[in-house]
């Protein structure tokens, strides 16, 4: 599929209908543009072919298709992902005289199983009157229609529905007779029974640059106002859309054990390409213990997800007897190793090492990870060593987290030369293709080397620069406590603590745990401890401590020695031992 931004002309499609019998999608930003583009070529391409206009909910597309009277254009207008789905199954009834059209939406063509090939017609102006001017009812009205209609929801939409949608029990005649008058709502069927539908209009106002999203709550009242089951297509339109507060919602309460295992597939993945871990884990769970074909990929992102989540027992369970060939499942079994507790690293690095003999960007991944193991135990020199082969990955995401890590390695060691040329490197290397994280970091890299030459001043300047992120805000509290300007540090309005996240104490697992001795917001609740415990302010300072001491590394092991120094000075002589005894373990 094409970039849904990029530009056709209708020329494209009249070659997409003028070549071969398949069906053919077009989507594009403006519904209006779309029907328009469809409306005009059509009768020029397909002159002598009648074009019959289908809902899919009230006819099915290939009882339509194998009995129309040919020549005949079947029209499917605003095409659901599950209409798509069965693209592969109707394109097989198409021939000269049948022909299939659909017109789809950008996220509806996100949210098929399979990739869809479209043509993409360009926006343009938004049509229609703009969504202004009504009473609260109506807007509240409108805007319920609208992302009802936006998720892709099958079946007709009724006042009943419509008045738990906007979370009312009173009546809403005159809001939807608003609506209506204003052309934002039509009066419409859909399988067969009576359907408000939205205007065009109104649901591209809501999608374009000035538009909204479709929020938690409204799919919360989605979610109860009707048969869970059907909110399966909704909820892939979610994590196709990127809604990361929805999707959640929508597929909470479905048990992914009874959607078909291509449907969990498809959910799963697209749950992890966007960071929602937890449903992407209960997805790729329920395909992880099913026999097929996908089965093996599951296995393998289940085990990477669930220690994120906090489930590290859960995930060494689930590819037992995986067998030593199978490099990609070593690979992820070898992550485990990164748990914070710390257990099973030497099988870790026997499992990289088995990974590392796959293909040279799975070689590339699993050194990326043993120098991450490498660092949290402090041994600097093994570190880079794997850093420098991951540096040679084709993989650009890893090939420039590995320079970028490389360069505070080298200028904590004192290898300033080698430090700067990796810097002056990396700056070579890098695009304005590559993510702002990276651009950071070669300052991040800069105000190191200043620091290891003792040039603080130097090294504040390019940190003032270089914003507000967490990774800045983290050398800018560490560069205070190295120029003896803790004091500041004690001031609770500090930009720099924006960045800390305390645990949910009811939820834990939703959390924010960063792991290992290079986490940012670790480092910040090391550095303000520090400056705590400086000040004299031990309950601050232990409260800060105990957010990192529980893994074991250089921040969470000099983090549980200040924390016996703390219990010593408070008189709890019988905690203390074990925190200094973590510590010292640590220096030696």
């Amino acid at each position: 599929m094409r970039n849904p931004t990029d530009s056709t002309t209708t020329t494209e499609l009249e070659q997409a209908l003028a070549t071969g019998h398949g069906p053919v999608v077009v989507t594009g930003a403006r519904t209006s543009a779309v029907v328009a583009a469809v409306g005009d070529v059509l009768p020029r391409v397909l002159d002598g072919h009648a074009v019959l206009v289908v809902d899919p909910e009230e006819h099915d597309l290939a009882d339509v298709l194998a009995t129309a009277t040919a020549p005949v254009v079947v029209l499917v207008t605003d095409a659901r992902p599950d209409v798509l789905d069965r693209l592969p199954e109707l394109g097989e009834r198409l021939d000269a005289d049948r022909r299939l059209v659909l017109t789809t939406r950008p996220g509806f063509l996100g949210a098929a199983l399979a990739p869809v090939d479209a043509v993409v017609v360009p926006g343009g102006p938004l049509d229609g009157v703009a969504p202004a001017g009504l009473s609260g009812p109506a807007r509240a009205v409108v805007d319920a229609v609208v992302d009802r209609d936006r998720l892709g929801v099958a079946g007709a939409l009724d006042e009943g529905e419509l008045a738990a949608l906007v979370g009312t029990t009173g009546p809403l005649t005159d809001a939807v007779d608003e609506a209506v008058l204003a052309g934002l709502v039509r009066l419409a069927t859909r399988g067969g029974a009576p359907h408000l539908a939205p205007d065009p209009s109104a649901v591209d106002q809501a999608d374009g640059p000035a538009g909204r999203p479709v929020t938690a709550e409204f799919g919360r009242r989605l979610r109860d106002a009707g048969d869970p089951a059907r909110l399966v297509v909704p909820g892939r339109v979610a994590v196709a859309r990127g809604d990361a507060g929805l999707a959640p919602v929508l597929l909470g309460h479905l048990d992914p054990d009874e959607v078909p295992v291509d449907v969990a597939w498809a959910v799963a993945v697209a749950a992890e390409e966007h960071g929602l871990d937890h449903a992407a884990e209960r997805w790729h769970l329920s395909v992880a213990v099913r026999d097929t074909d996908d089965a093996p990929g599951s296995r393998r992102a289940a085990v990477v997800a669930e220690p994120r989540l906090g489930h590290p027992e859960a995930a060494r369970d689930l590819p037992a007897g995986t067998p030593d060939g199978d490099r990609p499942a070593q690979h992820a079994l070898a992550r485990l190793a990164l748990v914070p507790d710390g257990e099973g690293r030497d099988d870790a690095r026997r499992r990289f090492a088995l990974a590392a003999a796959a293909d040279a960007d799975l070689a590339a991944g699993a050194a990326a990870a043993l120098a991450h193991l490498h660092l949290a135990d402090g041994d600097d020199e093994a570190a880079l060593t794997r850093l420098r082969q991951a540096a040679g990955s084709s993989v650009r995401r890893l090939a420039v987290s590995a320079r970028t890590t490389t360069i505070p390695v080298l200028a904590r060691l004192g290898r300033l030369t080698e430090a700067q040329d990796a810097t002056d490197d990396l700056a070579a290397f890098l695009t304005t293709a590559d993510p702002a994280s990276a651009h950071e970091a070669l300052v991040l890299a800069r105000a190191a080397i200043h620091r290891r030459r003792g040039d603080l001043d130097a090294a504040a300047e390019v940190l003032r620069a270089a914003g507000g992120g967490v990774q800045v805000a983290a050398a800018t509290a560490e560069l205070d406590l190295q120029g003896d300007r803790w004091e500041g540090l004690l001031d609770d309005d500090r930009l720099e603590w924006r960045h800390l996240h305390r645990p949910r104490r009811d939820r834990p697992e939703l959390s924010r745990r960063g792991h290992g001795p290079t986490d940012p917001v670790r480092r910040l609740w090391a550095a303000r401890g520090e400056a705590a415990f400086r000040g004299r302010r031990y309950e601050l300072a232990a409260e800060c401590f105990g957010e990192v001491a529980t893994v074991r590394d250089r921040v969470g092991d000099g983090a549980a020695a200040r924390l016996g120094v703390i219990a010593l000075r408070e008189g709890d002589a019988e905690s203390a031992p074990g925190h200094l005894e973590v510590g010292a373990a640590s220096a030696d």
